[in-house]
């Protein structure tokens, strides 16, 4: 699945990737936006979808493909904005430790 990123995070590990990873790579696990591209098998949102998304590196990019089960649609009521993303399960560093998986983790996000 594309992702057109409209909203990313920083976070410590984008931090150290980017003294220490390779030259040219895109850093960034957290990413939200919408999908410009759905997935080939049809899994997943639709083109048009807003999501909220967590990949291996790529979030920083102007178009990240991301993983169908690494991410989760926004509802049509909330905004697509950067503070839902600091709020994740498992701390600031982009480790998602719900027992089961991102999307769940997003899921029980408090409302408001």
């Amino acid at each position: 699945m594309l992702v057109e990123v409209r909203h990313t995070s920083l976070n410590a590990a984008e931090l150290y990737f980017a003294e220490h990873g390779e030259p040219g790579q895109v850093i960034g696990f957290d990413s939200a936006g919408v999908v410009v591209r759905a997935a080939a098998n049809g899994d997943g949102p639709q083109v048009g979808s807003r999501v909220v998304g967590f990949g291996e590196g790529g979030g920083f990019a102007a178009l990240c493909a991301l993983d169908v089960a690494d991410l989760a649609v926004i509802p049509d009521a909330d905004d697509v904005a950067p503070e839902p993303l600091a709020h994740l399960p498992g701390g600031h560093n982009g480790n998602i430790t719900h027992p089961t998986g991102f999307a769940e983790a997003l899921r029980s996000l408090p409302a408001g």
